[in-house]
């Protein structure tokens, strides 16, 4: 997820999150998966990458991050 922050017309602080996939393959994928947890911060780089699907009858797009690189921010976990 990333944080965004601006102000609105009005001048009042608005805040939204936006939240999106990332998938990590190979070695970083490896990283990733053994030392991640859920809600941990992190600094993800790599390209986005639009997909589609179809459901219901309808065609349907997301996007995604595929990480190239990735570094673990602030302390380290106690577990």
């Amino acid at each position: 997820a990333v944080n965004r922050q601006w102000k609105g017309a009005d001048g009042k602080k608005k805040e939204a999150t936006d939240w999106f996939n990332v998938e990590a393959w190979g070695k970083l994928g490896e990283t990733c998966q053994k030392y991640l947890r859920k809600g941990q911060l992190v600094f993800v780089e790599g390209r986005l990458q639009t997909d589609r699907y179809e459901a219901e009858d309808k065609t349907r797009f997301f996007t995604k991050v595929v990480a190239s690189d990735m570094q673990m921010l602030g302390r380290k976990s106690e577990e």
